[in-house]
């Protein structure tokens, strides 16, 4: 952040101190001193994250009401929050019932299919933990990381999906879908983590997980639904 006195914009044009509230709780605010009578002009610098969840809402706060601030932000809405966490709770659980399972009937689907409810645990369970942190390591998770463990998610249950059914001996098409679909996932996803790493072409990450990825994903679930139909099974 900058400050400036409005009479004199460029004379004065400077750079705020270093935070003296830099801490685990209040991360991401800035201490401001402004003396009687005076009139100052703050300036902002970004360095905007490569996802929509972006947002910017200025906020004038008495230092001793900040920690009522950060609670406010980072819990909005208990219920949800609430909830999340009995959803990963359960999911936990079937990690647990399917790594039983595994150890008792050795199947292997099972395996698959606990480190598919683990990803969509983790993935749960972050998105609430991690909210509105202001940590380069929650940055890396809402541009990156999250996306990432969906798609990983997805692709160790059509895996669960292909051993579990028998596909290869019972239902030729629907397994050869299947391995067409992980093909596919795994070349998407190296696209898209190449051109995050190499790149700064954010309208591309956005085109590529909202109208390409999500869309190849919904419409695998879309054709696996109407095949499953059709054999009534």
């Amino acid at each position: 952040m900058f400050t400036a006195s409005p009479a004199d914009i460029p004379g004065t044009f400077q750079e705020i101190a270093a935070n003296t509230m830099r801490n685990e709780e209040f991360d991401g605010y800035k201490a401001l001193r402004i003396s009687p009578k005076d009139t100052l002009v703050f300036f902002t610098r970004f360095n905007f994250l490569r996802t929509n969840v972006n947002g910017f809402s200025p906020r004038i706060i008495e230092p001793g009401y900040v920690t009522q601030s950060v609670r406010e932000l980072k819990h909005r809405d208990p219920m949800l929050e609430m909830i999340t966490y009995i959803a990963t709770g359960i999911l936990l659980l079937m990690i647990f019932y399917s790594l039983a399972a595994y150890v008792q009937y050795l199947n292997i689907e099972f395996i698959y299919y606990s480190a598919y409810a683990f990803c969509s645990g983790l993935l749960l369970f972050s998105k609430s933990y991690l909210n509105m942190d202001h940590t380069a390591f929650n940055f890396f998770y809402e541009e990156y990381l999250d996306f990432i463990l969906l798609c990983t998610g997805a692709f160790f249950y059509l895996i669960f999906v292909r051993n579990f059914l028998n596909s290869k001996v019972q239902y030729p098409f629907l397994d050869k879908l299947l391995r067409i679909a992980r093909i596919v996932l795994v070349l998407l996803l190296s696209v898209f983590s190449a051109i995050y790493f190499f790149t700064e072409q954010y309208v591309t990450l956005l085109v590529l997980e909202n109208y390409v990825i999500k869309v190849f994903l919904c419409m695998i679930g879309i054709l696996f639904i109407v095949y499953s139909f059709r054999k009534k099974s």
